[in-house]
């Protein structure tokens, strides 16, 4: 056996060494810290809007369905019943159960929701966002019924301006 061979096997245990500390230090030190972070970074809010964008542009008609006449207060009944708990009862994200969670409930009459489609918000409600509290509402409300919800919340950013 030549020199050269005889060092593969202490490199390779050394090696094995190295990546099992690596994935302790992981476990027990990095992971508790990035699950005690309390405030999205710009990239993971950038990232979070890009998926969405990108999911809603391939999972949803551009033409959402028409809620009908009906259409405002079933969306008002239902924001209340599904969604003013964590929103609000305006949509400013202040609602008593949407202030505790992480992360914090999202202010639907800010500009960054104003400025998502009608087809985002359409995928939003109906799928949920994951990471997140907001549930997916697909099995409790029929589409017509998640386009009366985006239609009252569009009326409740009109309110706020």
């Amino acid at each position: 056996m030549s020199r050269r061979s005889a060092g593969w096997p202490w490199l390779l245990l050394g090696l094995m060494l190295g990546l099992v500390i690596a994935a302790l230090v992981g476990l027990f030190v990095a992971a508790p810290q990035a699950l005690q972070h309390h405030e999205a970074s710009d990239l993971e809010r950038t990232y979070g809007s890009a998926m969405v964008s990108l999911a809603a542009r391939f999972n949803v008609p551009q033409r959402l369905p028409d809620a009908g006449p009906q259409a405002a207060e079933r969306g008002r009944q239902a924001y209340a019943d599904s969604c003013a708990q964590c929103h609000g009862a305006v949509g400013d994200g202040k609602g008593v159960i949407g202030q505790t969670t992480f992360p914090p409930a999202t202010d639907l009459t800010s500009s960054e929701v104003r400025n998502r489609s009608d087809a985002e918000l359409f995928w939003i409600i109906k799928n949920g966002l994951g990471f997140t509290a907001m549930p997916a509402y697909e099995q409790q409300y029929k589409d017509l019924d998640v386009s009366a919800l985006v239609s009252y919340v569009r009326a409740l950013q009109r309110a706020s301006q």
